[in-house]
């Protein structure tokens, strides 16, 4: 059993299907196919069974998976504090965010820690907030955006945001101070989907009323040109809305919706050099992502590393 095996595997699963990893990999689909076969014959089991919708774990594989994930992320522990000590400071980080994180924020974080480390990868993935807690779970992300609260993992606190309702600049509201339930429960509501949904929901169903959704997009471009064009109205974090955008007014809510963003780890006493260090530059510096001193913080970034390469 070697570790490119148990790589392949878990590429295979992740994916659903051989020709997939074998592409992600590098590698041709018939030695995919060689190692996972090899491993089931060294196991004596089979792991991987093929149906009509791709790639599964058959019963047994799917009791073996959390000891072969918890396998390879050793490994890359292993990996990463070797390098840590040789003090080359390179690694493999895997994020994930919901759809309506606040991309600028999400941004801001991943430039600022690449000026400072840049000898880590960084991967990013977008799902929903059901998708980032499963992918925590089962380790094909190694920290994820949530909102807080979040009982299954340890997490940091970040930022915290309040809903707005996002309305056309032509819209009879948009000149409102705050809007509450009853005004908007008239209005066809484009739903965020992936985030803030229960938040919405909530928000009308306090004042017993009905959402009237006239479509759910995960996009939050597409929802913004959507309420560009007047296809209707919708609710998300305020800090969501880009400077500067044309034809979209932000209104609070009334009453106010509160929600925290956070990032969050399977476990803070299992985190490899890679997920260590860039939990603690986020701690410790989330003050400056929040205001206009994140500039500075930028320039200063840039200009040791030039001094450095220097």
């Amino acid at each position: 059993m070697t570790y490119l095996q148990l790589e392949i595997l878990m590429k295979v699963i992740e994916l659903g299907s051989f020709t997939r990893a074998a592409k992600f990999l590098h590698l041709t689909q018939p030695n995919i196919s060689h190692a996972i076969s090899g491993l089931e014959e060294e196991l004596g089991f089979t792991l991987l069974m093929r149906g009509r919708n791709g790639v599964y774990l058959t019963d047994i594989g799917k009791r073996l998976f959390p000891y072969i994930q918890n396998s390879l992320d050793h490994f890359e522990i292993l990996k990463q504090e070797v390098a840590t000590i040789k003090e080359l400071k390179v690694g493999t980080l895997k994020i994930g965010y919901f759809p309506t994180c606040p991309t600028n924020l999400v941004s801001k974080i991943i430039r600022a820690f690449n000026n400072l480390y840049p000898g880590i990868e960084v991967d990013i993935q977008q799902g929903s907030s059901e998708e980032i807690n499963h992918w925590l779970e089962s380790g094909i992300i190694d920290t994820g955006f949530v909102i807080l609260p979040s009982k299954d993992f340890d997490t940091v606190p970040l930022i915290t945001d309040h809903l707005s309702a996002f309305l056309p600049t032509t819209h009879p509201l948009a000149s409102e101070s705050i809007v509450c339930a009853e005004q908007l429960s008239f209005e066809s509501i484009i739903m965020p989907k992936g985030g803030c949904e229960v938040y919405i929901k909530d928000f009308f169903n306090i004042s017993d009323l009905d959402v009237d959704i006239k479509i759910d997009v995960s996009d939050i471009n597409t929802i913004l040109s959507l309420v560009q064009e007047e296809m209707g109205i919708t609710i998300l974090p305020k800090m969501v809305l880009p400077q500067n955008l044309i034809g979209i007014q932000a209104v609070p809510l009334s009453p106010q919706i509160q929600i925290e963003i956070g990032l969050a780890v399977r476990s803070f006493k299992n985190m490899s050099p890679a997920v260590k260090i860039f939990i603690e530059e986020v701690s410790s510096n989330i003050s400056l992502f929040k205001c206009s001193k994140f500039i500075e913080f930028l320039k200063q970034t840039l200009n040791q590393n030039e001094n450095f390469s220097k």
